[in-house]
């Protein structure tokens, strides 16, 4: 019994073991896309300033067209963390801490499913299904939300190992969610899903495995003995919670940054304009995740023995955030985890039953390394065809060689740009004393920005009624203009046509991304003068 028992137990450290390599693997992989970090290059000017000026941004001094705009900079610590590991290894050592915690969150997710009761391989699956799901290519880009990523993986853990035992280990949580609430505002995700985790305490656990004319009658007649005895039965967990709340206040912006979440709660112009706040092409881009979707809520309806009520509340609240906005495709894919890996140790229980298969003692560590394996080599190979230059797509989507000119030769600030550029512009350009160069805007959106502005800079992006107008009143002398977004035009014409049209303005400078365009005018004169006689500085091609 005892050799019987050990073998068991090296069967499954070693279905484990390859199982863990195999979600790290799955990381890695779907992690490494290339993808032009416009809000980066604003995180780290933020981290910059705070480092150089030893307090946080509380008005917009990085921009002329709202300078005076009062700041809260709620993600602040991320910054301080990203422009810590820029300053100690450039783009690479962030790519590094990009991938770190996507593999992070995946096999924190595992273990969330292993101590759900999951076995190995079905854990395994629904991890590989939740990297791929997650949308990393569009929303796994060095930016905050990668602590939500890994906190609300964390959370989940927490959920499935002390959440029902009111452990007091739950309050470990506490600095976790301090750390969370100052660097993304997806910490309101805490209390979200234990308020959900109260609600569905208040119900007996075997309510989702009943008919449901007897489960309704059971949740009416229960309803008010689970709630008067909630707080004895979850007393540290609503403790923790409160303690969090209370000490998410203890921040540089104190109560302005605890209530930024609620200021993206109505369909303001930002939001309206913004690609991640769209609803998900669900007949398109983002059919995979229709498919999943509707295949695992089938699934979870046909198979409820070992789910909870809060599992299927938990899962319904991300499903709908999922419908609501692409950019939340990403948490449902790490919220199905756990429901997605008992489902998927249903049906793989089903295998055993067919009649003549009897699986060996090493079927399932040799399934596992089969899987480790096949995710190994795609990983190795796109790792070994990665560098930060191509991840960051730097030359090819943004102004490389546009911003050494503008400081080569001290072009006359001020510049306007596409509304992706200016992160890039303020990161290169900003602070420089040979000229003003603050942002017309940049991606910080209404932490920095009233609405007029982004429609301002939409209309000088499209060409549109009143550009003119717009750039005469900011006094900009310097235009750049972006190959990628030279679709966006108003009565055919493109901002770039429009400028050579209105004879104002002349293109002074070109590389593979854009132009650059400068005003003809007494204050540039001399620059043009030199540029007709070849006396400019142009930067050298690498």
């Amino acid at each position: 019994m005892n050799a019987f028992k050990k073998a068991l137990s090296f069967r499954t450290s070693a279905c484990d073991f390859f199982s863990s390599l195999a979600v790290v693997f799955a990381g890695v992989f779907a992690s490494l896309n290339p993808i032009p970090p416009a809000d980066t290059w604003w995180q780290l000017s933020l981290g910059r300033y705070m480092f150089s000026h030893g307090d946080v941004l509380r008005e917009n001094v990085f921009s002329y067209t709202a300078p005076s705009f009062h700041i809260v900079d709620h993600e602040w610590l991320a910054e301080l963390v990203f422009y810590g590991l820029w300053s100690a290894g450039g783009m690479d050592l962030l790519y590094f801490f990009r991938t770190l915690v996507v593999c992070l969150s995946l096999l924190i997710l595992y273990a969330a499913c292993r101590k759900r009761g999951a076995g190995p391989f079905p854990s395994l699956c629904a991890c590989v299904a939740s990297a791929f799901l997650a949308n990393l290519a569009l929303f796994g880009d060095v930016r905050p939300y990668l602590f939500t990523y890994l906190f609300f993986s964390l959370l989940i853990l927490f959920a499935s190992a002390f959440f029902e035992s009111d452990s007091p280990f739950v309050y470990f949580i506490v600095p976790v969610v301090w750390i969370w609430s100052n660097c993304h505002a997806g910490y309101m995700l805490f209390f979200a899903v234990v308020a959900i985790y109260l609600f569905s305490s208040i119900f007996p656990g075997d309510l989702v495995r009943r008919p449901f004319p007897d489960a309704f009658k059971t949740a009416l007649s229960s309803f008010g003995g689970g709630l008067s005895s909630l707080f004895s039965r979850r007393r540290n967990l609503i403790l923790a919670a409160l303690f969090s709340f209370a000490l998410a206040f203890a921040n540089p912006y104190g109560a302005d940054l605890v209530l930024y979440p609620f200021s993206f709660s109505h369909d303001g112009f930002f939001r309206s304009h913004l690609i991640e706040w769209a609803a998900p092409e669900l007949l398109g881009a983002n059919l995979p995740f229709l498919v999943f979707c509707a295949v695992l809520w089938t699934g979870l309806i046909f198979f409820r023995r070992g789910l909870s009520l809060f599992d299927f509340l938990f899962l319904g609240a991300f499903s709908f955030l999922a419908f609501s906005a692409v950019r939340h495709i990403t948490l449902f894919a790490f919220a199905s985890a756990v429901p997605a890996s008992i489902l998927a140790g249903r049906v793989f229980s089903l295998r055993f039953r067919i009649p003549g298969f009897r699986p060996g003692y090493s079927f399932l560590p040799a399934l596992c390394l089969a899987a480790m394996i096949a995710l190994a080599v795609p990983a190795v190979v796109r790792l070994s065809s990665c560098d930060s230059m191509t991840l960051s797509m730097e030359k090819e989507l943004f102004p490389y060689y546009g911003v050494q000119f503008v400081r080569m030769n001290s072009l006359p600030g001020r510049i306007a740009h596409p509304y992706g550029w200016g992160g890039y512009l303020l990161w290169k350009l900003y602070p420089c004393s040979s000229g003003d160069y603050r942002v017309f805007i940049d991606g910080r959106a209404n932490v920095a920005y009233t609405d007029e502005v982004y429609r301002e800079s939409l209309l000088i992006d499209s060409a549109g009624p009143g550009w003119e107008e717009i750039l005469d009143r900011y006094g900009v002398n310097v235009v750049f203009f972006s190959k990628y977004h030279s679709n966006y035009r108003t009565d055919g014409r493109n901002i770039a046509e429009r400028l050579v049209e209105s004879g104002k303005w002349r293109r002074l400078f070109e590389e593979p991304s854009g132009i650059i365009f400068m005003r003809v005018s007494p204050a540039t004169e001399r620059l043009w003068k030199k540029a007709e006689s070849g006396g400019l500085f142009m930067p050298v091609a690498e």
